[in-house]
């Protein structure tokens, strides 16, 4: 099992992303640590990986926080990007790559 705060190399995630129109409740930014999702800061981990507010390095997108869980794969990084009345998130640049991601 692998727990965020046991990182010390790098280690391969695909990211996906998700905005306020696919979040549950729809339309919301609350996410599980009760913190306002932010765009540029805010990212979703599977539980089984949640360490609330620590702070990650992912190539090529910088430092985020774990601030809020998801229902995906142990091996997927959700990057939220933003307030939006309709969802793009499937077409956004950043998602379906796969990155290397470090604990800070």
């Amino acid at each position: 099992m692998i727990f965020w705060h046991k990182l010390k190399n790098k280690m391969s995630y695909r990211l996906t992303c998700y905005c306020s129109a696919c979040n549950s409740p729809r339309g919301s930014t609350q996410t599980a640590s009760g913190i306002s999702a932010t765009e540029g800061v805010t990212v979703a981990v599977h539980p089984s990986l949640y360490s609330r507010n620590k702070e990650i390095f992912i190539d090529g997108v910088g430092s985020r926080r774990i601030q809020d869980k998801h229902g995906n794969n142990r091996n997927v990084i959700d990057i939220y990007v933003g307030n939006r009345s309709r969802c793009s998130c499937s077409s956004h640049p950043l998602s379906g790559r796969w990155v290397n991601v470090s604990g800070l």
